[in-house]
Parts: structure tokens; sequence; C-alpha cells
């Protein structure tokens, strides 16, 4: 699982936006599927799409490319 701090920049956003940003090469409606199915955690926990990230949040991102 890849980590992400979130930075000032970022505090005060979705997490889906946050994520759009951290990740371009991802859409952000894969992101948003897999902050639903658990792949994506906020300072160790699930989520949902609408969190708004602030400073210094954990984001942890399971690799998105992996096959189950």
């Amino acid at each position: 699982m890849k980590k992400y701090i979130i930075t000032e920049e970022l505090a005060k956003t979705r997490l889906d936006k946050a994520l759009k940003t951290l990740l371009p090469d991802k859409s952000r409606s894969y992101l948003s599927k897999c902050i639903e199915e658990g792949k994506i955690l906020v300072n160790g926990k699930t989520s949902n799409q609408s969190y708004t990230v602030k400073l210094n949040d954990e984001i942890g991102v399971a690799d998105l490319d992996q096959k189950p």
C-alpha cells in the first residue's frame, strides 16, 4: 500500500478530488469506486468520496492496477 500525506494545498478538499491530484493517471470515477471498495484508506480507516481531507491526513492506496 502506497501512502500519501495531505499537504496544505490539498487540505479542505474532497477525498476524490485530492486523489485525482495525487493520481492524475486515474479517472475520478475509478478512484470513487476504489474508495467504495475499501482500496483507499484515510488514516487507516475506510472513508467515502465526499470526506474532506485535512492537513497531515494519511491516505493509503492499494495497488490499484493489481487484478483480484
